[in-house]
């Protein structure tokens, strides 16, 4: 039972727990250890890579040979180095003043001497241009002697001029009179033509009128042929209805025979009601009349039976036959038939009035349309008449008015043709007039303008000459001018480069020493990790021997713990 079970199980697990603390703080360690080496050779190498290419990209004349792994010695000899490359950039820069300098002292002897050629020059230039002002003069001062000369001539020319234009001036006076003149002949036979315009403005209105009448004319020709052709209609009607009617007598006079035999079953008293009604009333009328050939005698004799059957149901006669029953069937039919003899005449009078009044309605009718006719044809006649007579009269007028018109045109060409004549004798004397004193004037002006054309052209050439030559020395002048610019802005930009390039250098350098600086400045900074990693190792370093002490300790409690348990298992 003692073997089996632990009776101090905290002690076990305390001998776990430092076991494994103890394996792996033995692990972090190794790695921490393997990983700083690493870490330093590999910056190491880095750096004095970097460092390598620096120093042989700006200063090829230090050579840089150490690639080692450790810091230490790296640092040892940067302070050779940048010594080194201190000394060399110093000479460098001394060699490039003292080039400089030199270049500088060329060039400002170099414009020492075109200044002085310059100097030079200006002076010759300035003599020259004193020699050359002087002829000038001397030549103005000719030139405005030549000008005076001419004004004095131009004015002698202008009063020449003056007194000629006052002569051709009054000339033109004349000559307006009698223009004047010739227009108001003008005016007056124009005035003339207005008012025979006038005259012929009022015909054409008249015309125009006398046209409107006749189209109204015209048209009530055209209704009244209208209205003829409606007359020639209603009579075809009327002969129609005529027909009609005659054909509605002889039915008639035929039916009466008929009716006469025919045996009626019905009252007198039935029949007058018959006559009575409002539908014989519509029948009897003349519209029906003149339309009546629908009636028939079949039809006739359907509504007497129609009316009889009808009637003989709720008559009084029926209701009396059947209170008096002595009378006989015979004498009553004789009865019925001896009141229907009464009313036929009857009948046939009212049917012949009726039809008579309808003829003599209509023969009144055609014969006042027969008159109307014949009114119409005479103002019809009438109208053509006086159309007539207006177009002769209107045909005469413009006969007249054309023949006085040909009359008068005749007039005003011989009146225009003489006119035309006078002017143009006129104008041709004026003419010649004008194109001899033209000729004079030209004449004087071409010799004039020969004479001071030819002293005008010899002083041009003269001029001309001079001005060539001054052209051709202000070419030389501004030749050399333009050279010496040329030095000088060449001279200036040689200047302006080497202060560009002194700029450019110090810049360079002001550059590479902060980089320098930023070197220093990493290195100090990558300094300062490592010695702090250093202290962090010395750190762990105190701490896992302070492990191993405690895991010493931890062995030897664990010894005397197996020793007791031991012990108490015996």
């Amino acid at each position: 039972m003692q073997k089996q079970f632990n009776l101090n199980p905290k002690t076990r697990s305390n001998e776990g727990n430092s076991i494994r603390c103890h394996s792996s703080l033995s692990y972090d360690k190794e790695r921490n250890n393997r990983q700083s080496v690493l870490l330093r050779s590999d910056e190491a190498i880095n750096f004095s890579q970097r460092f390598a290419k620096i120093v042989n990209k700006f200063c090829p004349n230090v050579q840089m040979n150490f690639f080692d792994d450790n810091w230490e010695k790296v640092i040892q000899r940067l302070d050779s180095t940048f010594q080194k490359i201190l000394e060399d950039m110093k000479e460098q820069l001394n060699i490039e003043f003292i080039e400089k300098e030199e270049y500088l002292k060329k060039t400002t002897a170099n414009l020492i001497k075109y200044e002085e050629l310059l100097n030079k020059r200006k002076k010759e230039f300035d003599e020259k241009c004193a020699e050359w002002t002087k002829h000038k003069d001397e030549e103005n001062n000719k030139l405005q002697k030549e000008k005076k000369e001419i004004v004095i001539l131009k004015c002698r020319l202008q009063k020449e001029f003056e007194i000629k234009i006052e002569k051709l001036e009054e000339k033109e006076k004349k000559a307006f009179e009698i223009i004047e003149k010739f227009e108001g002949m003008h005016s007056d036979l124009m005035k003339s033509k207005i008012e025979n315009q006038n005259i012929t403005w009022d015909i054409l209105q008249q015309s125009l009128k006398l046209e409107e009448k006749a189209a109204i004319i015209a048209w009530k020709e055209k209704t009244i042929k209208e209205d003829l052709k409606v007359i020639n209609e209603e009579k075809s009607k009327l002969e129609n209805e005529k027909k009609s009617n005659t054909l509605l007598k002889l039915e008639l006079l035929n039916k009466i025979p008929k009716v006469n035999n025919i045996k009626r079953s019905s009252s007198s008293i039935e029949k007058l009601d018959f006559y009575d009604s409002p539908s014989f009333a519509l029948n009897s009328s003349p519209s029906f009349a003149l339309n009546s050939s629908h009636i028939d005698h079949d039809s006739f004799h359907k509504e007497e039976t129609h009316n009889f059957s009808s009637k003989n149901k709720n008559s009084s006669f029926s209701n009396s036959s059947k209170l008096c029953t002595t009378k006989s069937e015979s004498n009553i039919k004789n009865e019925i038939f001896n009141g229907f003899t009464r009313t036929i005449p009857r009948q046939e009078a009212y049917e012949r009035k009726s039809l008579l009044k309808k003829i003599r309605e209509k023969e009144i009718r055609n014969s006042q349309l027969k008159d109307e006719k014949i009114k119409q044809e005479k103002e019809r006649e009438k109208l053509e008449n006086l159309a007539y007579r207006e177009k002769e009269i209107i045909e005469k007028t413009m006969k007249e008015q054309h023949r006085q018109e040909c009359e008068r045109k005749i007039q005003e060409k011989r009146e225009q043709e003489r006119i035309d004549l006078e002017k143009k004798e006129l104008e041709k004397i004026r003419a010649r007039k004008i194109e001899q004193e033209r000729i004079e004037h030209q004449r004087i002006e071409d010799q004039f303008k020969d004479e001071i054309m030819t002293k005008v052209i010899i002083k041009e050439r003269e001029l001309e000459e001079k001005n060539l030559e001054i052209e051709l020395y202000e070419k030389m002048l501004k030749d050399e001018r333009l050279r010496l610019d040329f030095v000088k802005d060449d001279l200036t930009n040689e200047r302006q480069e080497l202060q560009s390039e002194k700029l450019v250098f110090y810049e360079e350098i002001i550059e590479e020493r902060k980089k320098i600086e930023e070197y220093f400045t990493d290195i100090a900074s990558k300094t300062s990790i490592l010695n702090s990693r250093k202290e962090e190792i010395l750190k762990a370093k105190i701490t896992a021997e302070d492990k191993e002490i405690m895991k010493e300790l931890e062995k030897k409690v664990g010894k005397s713990s197996d020793k007791s348990d031991k012990i108490l298992t015996n």
